[in-house]
């Protein structure tokens, strides 16, 4: 079951990849990333090793923290851009919940 989540997670990463692709400039851009420390040690070293992602020219800055830490990160008006966090379901609960944070809603696949 973890392996399922942690390929739909990688498969996420790589259509944001794809998505800011597409609007890469000349210049650098800097991503803010609030990141789980079990997901990080799995994720961020196959996101940057990749080539594609080497190509976008992006100046990925990382805080490593708990979903709550950064689910904050991103309310509170700018600490980050992007958060990949989880929600544990408690049984009967529905697989997709919604989290409202500045003005854009965020969901997380269970």
């Amino acid at each position: 079951m973890i392996t399922r989540h942690a390929a739909k997670v990688l498969t996420d990463i790589e259509a944001l990849m794809a998505a800011a692709s597409k609007t890469h400039s000349s210049t650098s851009q800097e991503l803010r990333l609030g990141i789980f420390p079990s997901l990080a040690t799995y994720v961020l070293p196959r996101i940057l090793k990749n080539p594609a992602w080497k190509d976008l020219a992006i100046d990925l800055k990382v805080s490593v923290a708990e979903p709550a830490q950064t689910i904050q990160g991103l309310r509170t008006g700018g600490e980050l851009d992007v958060a990949l966090v989880f929600q544990v379901a408690s049984p009967g609960s529905p697989g997709r919940t919604p989290l409202t944070g500045s003005g854009s809603e965020m969901t997380t696949s269970a």
